[in-house]
């Protein structure tokens, strides 16, 4: 037996005895513990962290049971409500804020509105999609599958809106890069949907060449704030942008996805006696997603600073 299968062998006893410990000290919990099972019993298709240990739904083959397992807690219920609750929200906030709390220029052109709530449409898509992931993902391997596609979609649908929106504001005085701009971020969105949704790009050796596309979509947000540096000069660029804002913004997508690739702080409790304190709470994934949506809370006070210096300082004076 290698270091690793032992590690995990004496995780799983430790996490076993600590479910039937929970179970005998509160009876009511033993239905909800028999839907739950360890890392080593799940199908071969379903084992993603060897560092989690227990707390995973069994799979249930109905749809019904996915969403009867939002009402007990296992370890996707972080990931689920972490993505729910702001994805039922965003839209919401956005539509009640730019109605009654944005603030109409004399300059006000009026798809202003529509940029800042095509933004919260797109967020709100990601954060529904990747919820529903996390919840379906115990359905079956089919449903799994397709769950997964459609949360790879819902960030090809954030990613490429919130660089088109923040663009529309930015080079609103220079429409020609703004026509450059979108094209770009629709051909690369474009791109990464056919690689994430036809199936001939799911074998393995397809991998490299998803992973290098949804980089490079991702990394194509750093060209606008190069050209608005060699168009506008450092500091009216970072006004434009309110620059500081989307550098918080690609900081924690960065961060995120580093904590998720190293399995941190999970990975860390595997050989010793803490072994699976994180596998309800506090794991890669699931910090990952918080600072997906602070991410996305970042983007949105760059938009409302863009829009405002647009009116201030771009458009004074001209009649809308």
């Amino acid at each position: 037996m290698n270091h690793r299968a032992k590690n995990n062998s004496l995780a799983t006893v430790t996490a076993t005895e600590l479910i039937e410990q929970d179970v005998q000290s509160s009876p009511e919990l033993v239905g909800h513990a028999a839907k739950l099972c360890l890392f080593d019993e799940l199908e071969p298709w379903q084992q993603d962290n060897h560092y989690l240990i227990s707390g995973y739904v069994r799979l249930t083959g109905s749809v019904r049971g996915c969403v009867a397992s939002l009402a007990y807690l296992h370890n996707e219920s972080v990931n689920i409500y972490s993505h729910l609750l702001p994805g039922l929200s965003t839209l919401w906030y956005v539509h009640h804020y730019v109605a009654t709390k944005l603030e109409i220029y004399p300059t006000y052109f009026g798809w202003e509105r529509f940029n800042l709530m095509m933004f919260a449409m797109a967020a709100t898509t990601c954060f529904a999609m990747s919820a529903s992931f996390h919840t379906m993902k115990s359905h079956s391997h089919d449903v799994y599958r397709s769950c997964n596609q459609l949360d790879y979609f819902g960030i090809v649908v954030m990613i490429c809106v919130s660089l088109i929106s923040i663009v529309l504001f930015a080079f609103h005085d220079h429409q020609g890069w703004v026509l450059v701009f979108t094209a770009t971020f629709v051909a690369l969105a474009s791109v990464c949907t056919v690689v994430t949704l036809d199936p001939q790009f799911r074998s393995p050796k397809y991998r490299p060449f998803r992973s290098m596309m949804f980089s490079v979509f991702g990394l194509s947000g750093i060209f606008p704030i190069v050209v608005s540096i060699q168009v506008y000069g450092y500091t009216e660029a970072i006004a434009r942008t309110h620059a500081w804002w989307l550098l918080a913004e690609g900081g924690l997508y960065l961060g995120g996805a580093a904590i998720y690739a190293l399995r941190l702080p999970e990975r860390w409790g595997c050989h010793s006696h803490r072994q699976g304190t994180f596998d309800y709470f506090g794991h890669s994934h699931q910090i990952f997603h918080v600072m997906v949506v602070i991410a996305a809370y970042c983007h949105w006070r760059s938009l409302l600073g863009a829009y405002s210096y647009l009116h201030e300082n771009l458009v004074t004076g001209v009649t809308a």
